[in-house]
């Protein structure tokens, strides 16, 4: 779709699960990456441009495609609300937002790289990213690296980190019982779990 200036743009489309019939559309930036997160009526969609510029957070109403805020400058690869607070993690960090009105409490300065994830439970933000890298600096060798860190919910303080090198592959930290699982693959792929009451 382009707009009457010639510029592209893709909607955001609602479908009632039901009838199949189409409630209500938005647009969304026609170079973005989009993610959602969704609490009740209520879904936050993060778009990720080529620029800090073209990004941006925004709550939109399930129901009738309504938006009742909008954070410019801010946006997540994954996210997960718990409560009154939308934590995310993307390339400017990990953060916890009110959804009230989109404004952080707190935000860290771990950038998420590639494959990022995150899980929050009893009090804590498990986030998981992979990133790479050439070194030395002009060759061609690429390094490659997980980081998985563990924040408090609460205030984002660091609880620990750990980095695992070579890893080219990573799922996203899933919750199953009391164990946080993370799938880290190729070329040496394993599960890794974690007892959550382990991590404060």
């Amino acid at each position: 779709m382009r707009d009457r200036l010639g510029r592209r743009h893709r909607l955001l489309i609602a479908v009632d699960a039901k009838t199949g019939e189409q409630r209500w559309t938005h647009p969304i930036g026609g170079e973005a990456w989009v993610a959602f997160a969704a609490s009740g009526d209520a879904l936050f969609v993060s778009e990720s441009g080529r620029s800090a510029e073209d990004c941006r957070i925004w709550r939109v109403d399930a129901r009738t495609g309504v938006e009742s805020w909008t954070q410019e400058r801010a946006w997540f690869d994954d996210a997960q609300v718990v409560g009154d607070v939308l934590y995310g993690i993307g390339s400017s960090g990990v953060s916890a937002r009110s959804i009230e009105h989109g404004m952080p409490s707190w935000s860290t300065g771990t950038p998420s790289g590639f494959d990022a994830g995150l899980v929050v439970h009893d009090g804590i933000v498990f986030a998981a990213a992979r990133r790479q890298w050439v070194e030395p600096p002009g060759s061609t060798e690429l390094h490659h690296a997980a980081t998985l860190s563990v924040f408090d919910a609460a205030d984002g303080a660091l609880l620990r980190q750990s980095v695992v090198d070579g890893v080219e592959k990573l799922s996203p930290p899933t919750l199953v019982g009391t164990k946080l699982v993370v799938g880290i693959g190729f070329p040496n792929a394993r599960i890794v779990a974690y007892d959550v009451a382990a991590l404060h």
